[in-house]
C-alpha cells in the first residue's frame, strides 16, 4: 500500500543517489572530452610518434563501434565480446 510518510523517509537517500549519479556523469563527460581532444590532436599531429600512438586507439574504437552496432544479437563481436 502507498504510504506518503514512508516515501518521504526515502527522499534523502534518493536525492543523494541522484546527486552522485549526476556528479559521476559530469566527471566522466569531462574526462572523455579531455581524452578525446588529446587523442584528436595527436591524430592530426605532424609528429609521427604521436600519430602512431593515436591511430590504433582511434581505429579500434571505430571498429568496436561498427561491430557492435551492425551485429545482430546472435552474432559474436570479437572486439567487445558478444553483442
Amino acid at each position: 500500500m502507498f504510504s506518503l510518510t514512508e516515501m518521504i523517509s526515502f527522499l534523502p537517500a534518493l536525492l543523494e543517489g541522484a546527486y552522485l549519479t549526476i556528479t559521476v556523469s559530469l566527471l566522466s563527460f569531462a574526462l572523455a572530452t579531455v581524452i578525446g581532444l588529446l587523442v584528436g590532436i595527436a591524430r592530426i599531429s605532424r609528429l609521427l610518434p604521436l600519430r602512431m600512438l593515436a591511430t590504433p586507439y582511434v581505429q579500434s574504437s571505430a571498429a568496436r563501434r561498427f561491430c557492435c552496432s551492425s551485429s545482430s544479437s546472435t552474432t559474436y563481436c570479437p572486439m567487445a565480446g558478444s553483442s
